[in-house]
């Protein structure tokens, strides 16, 4: 046990200098040395409590009973990783660094209940997450417990049926009216990314596939497009390519004439640009600087129009959500618009869009009536 310079017991692996900084001394779990000197006592004790806990709870090979971090760590490296594709790798990494180790990571697994687990969601709540981020979230935590499980160092998964996701009210689509759309497209005509908003009512395609999209794509022969790939930002906020995440995903998508003059006027714009990145030089839709947008750059524009123009807000997804309901309104078969989108479930298309389809059906049944009349 060490002693500061007044001969004072300061506790196991600390000790006080000359120069009055305090010294922290452990041995990790390799048997190496390791030391660090603070100015404080307070925090050369937290240092040397938080390296002791480490070397005892850090290493899932080496002991009975991890840290819910420690676990998550060599699952996600060593049992998920080398089999997820990269935006997978990236969107699970992002949903554990955001919403739950904060929450329960510093715990001990053993020690984690379902009333923790209910914890996490109930802070993404107050948040303001929404309910598809925290199903994922859910997924993500139920994965990496139920292999705990498999793995001996828990008895149960603590993510039980009892552990809910808290939302009160499911959120309602947002798509734009007929009326809504052509004022938006009438305002934007002149904006640096009016190609772009109008490509996306075009084809209902996903943000992050149309930013990735390559003229390599585009087929004008067949008028269609192939959807091979998805852009994304990376948990060091870096852009990357990556392929979709569902082979549903990978699809042909139609190309009506005004999605191709569309791509013509971009082709003709992009050649104006003074400059373009070498990265990026065989995508379709750049913007002023010759890169990419993203994402919330493209909603950020699409927040600011309806403030300007006092209109409900919609972001990019609420493009695509528009053009399922013309779609359905113009009598496409749900099994049609399932194919287009890329959806791997009939279910999920007519969940999203079951508000077009009642207002289809209505439309139907009084073509019906007047069919049924027989005086």
């Amino acid at each position: 046990m060490g002693k500061s310079l007044k001969g004072k017991e300061l506790g196991i692996g600390i000790s006080q200098r000359t120069d009055g900084f305090y010294m922290g001394r452990v041995t990790d779990r390799n048997g190496k040395r390791i030391s660090k000197n603070f100015k404080k006592l307070q925090d050369c004790r937290k240092w040397v409590s938080d390296m002791q806990f480490e070397k005892e709870h850090g290493n899932v090979l080496r002991g009975d009973n991890p840290t819910v971090e420690s676990w998550f760590n060599y699952w996600y490296e060593k049992l998920k990783k080398p089999f997820w594709k990269p935006n997978t790798q990236s969107a699970n990494l992002t949903r554990w660094l955001r919403h739950i180790k904060p929450v329960i990571g510093d715990m001990l697994i053993k020690d984690v209940k379902p009333i923790h687990c209910s914890e996490v969601f109930e802070v993404m709540l107050e948040n303001g997450m929404k309910k598809n981020t925290m199903q994922c979230v859910r997924e993500v935590m139920h994965g990496f417990f139920e292999s705990a499980v498999e793995n001996s160092f828990i008895t149960f998964n603590p993510v039980t049926k009892s552990v809910k996701i808290p939302v009160e009210e499911e959120p309602k689509i947002r798509f734009l009216t007929v009326q809504e759309q052509k004022d938006f497209l009438e305002r934007s005509k002149n904006t640096a990314n009016y190609n772009f908003f109008a490509f996306a009512l075009q084809t209902g395609m996903r943000v992050s596939e149309i930013l990735a999209l390559t003229w390599d794509d585009v087929d004008f022969k067949k008028n269609k497009i192939c959807v091979n790939k998805t852009l994304f930002q990376d948990t060091d906020k870096k852009i990357k390519v990556g392929t979709p995440k569902s082979k549903t995903s990978i699809r042909a998508v139609p190309l009506t004439e005004e999605a191709k003059k569309l791509l013509v006027a971009q082709k003709e714009k992009n050649a104006k640009l003074k400059v373009i990145s070498l990265k990026y030089k065989n995508n379709i839709f750049l913007n002023t600087h010759g890169v990419l947008n993203t994402r919330s750059s493209l909603n950020t524009l699409l927040k600011a129009y309806c403030k300007k123009y006092n209109v409900d807000v919609f972001s990019m997804h609420s493009l695509r959500h528009t053009y399922a309901t013309r779609c359905i309104e113009a009598g496409i078969r749900p099994k049609t618009l399932q194919v287009i989108l890329g959806h791997s479930s009939i279910t999920i298309t007519m969940n999203l869009y079951v508000h077009a389809t009642e207002e289809a059906n209505e439309k139907e049944i009084l073509k019906l009536e007047n069919y049924l009349k027989v005086v």
